[in-house]
């Protein structure tokens, strides 16, 4: 949700009911808010390696997240996919030219200035436009300050994940304040359902997931518990890291 609201406050978008600009918690909460999923994955010859998560997107495919948010809010878009590496950037350099900043997704642990050693995870950034004596890329991302980034390692980044299809998504600037009403309605039905109604495995989702973790952390006696799983050593570095 970063990303559109640095879109929305690039463009000076603003609530109907205040005609103030939208939180980042308020786009959050009307995109379904909060979740829970907890995954542990154990081979052989290998740490273990653990997944937690506290967003409502179970079920949603890589770079979809946001489109109920897009839907919920009546904003108007224009989405474009390719597989072509060069088309992509031709794409990107259309929409600047024009004036249109492009919300873009990649796999975050490619950006040379997060020093993530793997993440394979759909994140959307947004660019600005170009530097003018660089030529890099002028992104906005989870810093407050924008961030500068040579257009080669954002296409790497962008083509890591083979599904989004250099996924680019632009905005037409609202043209009135946005009313949120049914927005934050739907988005509280979803979060609630997330967390009550959640998919199978439920031991791994939801409240039921909530309560499976807590046991696992502090239980002796559970298999796959914690004080089994994250033993002194390289196991527990990967427990607490997370």
């Amino acid at each position: 949700t970063t990303a559109i609201r640095h879109l929305l406050d690039y463009y000076g978008a603003t609530a109907a009911h205040n005609n103030k600009p939208i939180s980042e918690a308020m786009l959050f909460g009307i995109s379904g808010g909060i979740g829970f999923s907890y995954y542990l994955f154990e081979y052989d010859g290998y740490e273990p390696t653990l997944f937690i998560s506290v967003a409502h997107r179970y079920t949603a495919r890589f770079g979809q997240y946001m489109d109920r948010l897009y839907k919920r809010l009546g904003l108007e878009t224009v989405l474009k996919m390719t597989r072509s590496s060069h088309e992509a950037e031709t794409n990107l350099n259309t929409d600047l030219a024009h004036g249109r900043p492009v919300i873009v997704h990649v796999d975050r642990a490619q950006l040379p200035y997060y020093a993530e050693e793997s993440e394979y995870g759909d994140h959307a950034l947004l660019v600005l436009g170009r530097d003018d004596k660089t030529n890099d890329l002028v992104i906005a991302d989870q810093s407050e300050q924008l961030v500068y980034l040579p257009v080669a390692d954002l296409t790497f980044a962008r083509e890591s994940i083979d599904s989004l299809s250099f996924r680019a998504l632009t905005l037409a600037k609202p043209e009135k304040p946005i009313d949120l009403e049914d927005g934050i309605i739907r988005g509280i039905k979803q979060c609630w359902d997330a967390l009550i109604n959640a998919p199978q495995p439920k031991k791994n989702y939801g409240l039921t997931g909530l309560k499976n973790w807590v046991e696992l952390v502090n239980s002796p006696k559970a298999k796959r518990g914690w004080l089994k799983t994250f033993t002194p050593g390289p196991n527990l570095y990967v427990g607490l890291v997370w």
